[in-house]
């Protein structure tokens, strides 16, 4: 499919993720501190929501908890990373690095 790309050459998962976080610990952060926290508040906000929904707790179905939970720890991971793609690639940087 990409075969000039190292991560689809590599067979193991955790060498997958091993790359993909060399890929993302290279990168220069570009989420500042009040982001970063509120990213990691909401993003567990909505993942407690989506497994809850998922567990059958709440009555939203299981697409949205699934979609909810996934956007949740999205937010957890980009927050934790201090990186965010999007922001990347809409040129923001809520840093004080710039």
């Amino acid at each position: 499919m990409f075969p000039d790309c190292l991560f689809w050459q590599v067979a193991d998962c955790r060498e997958r993720l091993r790359y993909l976080y060399c890929i993302l610990m290279g990168m220069k952060g570009n989420i500042g501190a009040t982001d970063k926290q509120t990213r990691i508040v909401i993003g567990l906000g909505m993942a407690v929501v989506g497994l809850a929904t998922l567990g059958g707790l709440l009555g939203l179905g299981m697409m949205v908890g699934a979609v909810v939970t996934l956007l949740g720890l999205v937010l957890v991971g980009t927050g934790l990373a201090r990186v965010c793609l999007l922001y990347r690639l809409f040129g923001i940087d809520t840093s004080r690095s710039h």
